[in-house]
Parts: C-alpha cells; sequence; structure tokens
C-alpha cells in the first residue's frame, strides 16, 4: 500500500523506475545485512545439508536453494526471511503482469485469486486436498497482497468513505469467522494454519481499520524500527528461550505465552544497544 501510495503519484516511467529500484535496493540491504549477522546459523544449518547429500554438487545446489527459499531449511539461516525475498521477486514481477495484461484489474484480480485459491488447497486444506504446497513462501504467494495493496492506494477515497466504525465492525466479524474456520479445521483433521480461505479478507479488513484510525504516537519511526528489528532478529532468541522452556514442564500454552513475552523483551534491550551502536557508527543502519 505505502510503496503504490508514492508510485501512482510519480509522473513518468524514468521516475518509476528508479522509486522501484530504491524500494527493492532498501529490502535487498536489509536481508543481505541480517544474513551476515546469521552466519552462525547459516554455517550449522549447510552442515546438516553437507552431511545429508553423498553428491557435492548437489549438496551445493541445495545449499543455494535453501538460502533463497529458507523454509523449511533455513539456508540462509533465518527462515523468516523468506518475505523479504517474495517482495523482492514478487513487486517487479507484479508491475510487469500489471503492464502486460494492459492495468485490467479485472483480469488480473481473477489471475491472483486463483493462485490465492490453490495456496488456500494446498496449506490449509491439504488434508483434503492434498495439494503441493510449494511455493508458499515464495513470491507467488504475496502476489494477492500486493494487488490488494495496489488497489487500496489506488481507490482510497472510495473505499475509506465510511465511518471508521463499519470497518471495525467489519474487521471483527472476519476476525471472529477466521478463528471458527481454524477450528473447524482443526476438528475435521486438519492443521492449525494461517494459509485459510479468510486470510486475505481479514487482513484487508483490518488494514482498512488501520488507515482510517489516526492515533497519536509518541515516538512512531522508533516503533517503526523495532518492529522490523524484531521481525528480523527473532532467530536468536527464539533458539536460546525454546531450550530453557523446553526443560520446563508447565502447560503448553502458557510456555508460548512466556516465550513471546520473552523474546520481546530481549529483543527491546538488544534493540537499544543497536541503537547505541548506530549514534556512534553508520555501518550498522541496514538493519532497519
Amino acid at each position: 500500500y505505502f510503496f503504490f501510495s508514492h508510485y501512482f503519484n510519480l509522473s513518468n516511467h524514468t521516475e518509476e523506475k528508479k522509486y522501484l529500484l530504491k524500494f527493492e535496493r532498501r529490502i535487498l540491504f536489509l536481508f543481505l545485512s541480517w544474513s551476515l549477522f546469521y552466519i552462525p546459523f547459516i554455517l550449522k544449518n549447510n552442515i546438516i545439508i553437507l552431511s545429508e547429500s553423498k553428491n557435492l554438487i548437489g549438496s551445493i545446489l541445495r545449499i543455494l536453494y535453501a538460502f533463497f527459499y529458507p523454509v523449511p531449511i533455513a539456508g540462509n539461516g533465518w527462515g523468516q526471511s523468506w518475505y523479504l525475498i517474495a517482495v523482492i521477486m514478487g513487486l517487479p514481477i507484479f508491475l510487469f503482469i500489471y503492464t502486460v495484461l494492459n492495468k485490467n484489474l479485472i483480469l488480473i484480480g481473477a489471475f491472483l485469486i486463483c493462485i490465492e485459491v490453490y495456496y488456500v488447497l494446498a496449506n490449509g486444506y491439504d488434508f483434503l486436498t492434498h495439494f503441493s504446497n510449494f511455493g508458499t513462501y515464495a513470491f507467488p504467494r504475496i502476489l494477492i497482497y500486493i494487488f490488494l495493496g495496489m488497489f487500496v492506494a489506488k481507490y482510497k477515497l472510495a473505499l475509506l468513505k465510511n465511518g471508521i466504525y463499519l470497518y471495525v465492525a467489519i474487521a471483527l466479524l472476519l476476525t471472529v469467522q477466521f478463528l471458527l474456520e481454524n477450528i473447524l479445521i482443526l476438528h475435521f483433521g486438519g492443521k492449525n494454519d494461517e494459509e485459510l480461505i479468510l486470510t486475505a479478507p481479514t487482513s484487508l479488513a483490518i488494514t482498512f481499520v488501520s488507515l482510517k484510525w489516526a492515533p497519536r504516537i509518541k515516538q512512531p519511526l522508533f516503533l517503526r524500527n523495532f518492529s522490523t528489528f524484531l521481525y528480523c532478529f527473532q532467530t536468536y532468541p527464539l533458539s536460546i528461550f525454546r531450550k530453557v522452556l523446553h526443560k520446563i514442564p508447565v502447560n503448553r500454552i502458557f510456555n508460548t505465552f512466556i516465550l513471546f513475552v520473552l523474546i520481546i523483551l530481549f529483543t527491546y534491550f538488544v534493540f537499544l544497544a543497536y541503537r547505541a551502536i548506530y549514534r556512534k557508527t553508520e555501518t550498522v543502519k541496514y538493519f532497519v
């Protein structure tokens, strides 16, 4: 949404190309910076790959594959990086589709909804379909969200003309239905999953609420940077605290909550240390 809000205000193709490259470069530097930070995990995970294969060339190809498709084997050290890689690849691919299909939003939307339906069937409803979930952690999966962000940016005034309470009601209703969908899937033999029919509609409704609601937040840049840092850094505290909590025979839900709190607190103090370093040198500026 933020990308297209700016992109649609540019006057010519040259400016659009420059902005796209700037956007891509920022995410690429973020990805590469954290990949360097995760070198210990890279070595650990790739040693496992090498130990499981007798073919050196095959192992090297698998390591390269796992680096750019880091789920389930995080060849680059951090599995959540799949999203950054998907955005780097997905945005220019979406713009290519957008141009080739002559900016026909109905045709583009129909095409991407078909992709979305496939991934919902391959993940949330895999206990029924048994479809391959290949590409779930790559650019095809996020194309629908790029499309929705573009659509909202393009028609914001028309989409957000009503009062905030209507959007809050819709978002709450869809959230409850999303949870019920998960419960039903679990009941019929599936697994807890975020790749469901109501994932995209619920996300869109919450986005509408976010755009309508304009709270006064102190230090918004601090919170945004901490959010980015938390997303990227989480693998380290996860690996530490999971081992500690695993030894404590407590309720699993309680352990999960404690894990959540510990990760946020630990990451917060590391982030403060990062900010102190950043004030003295800008060599670490690409970590947020």
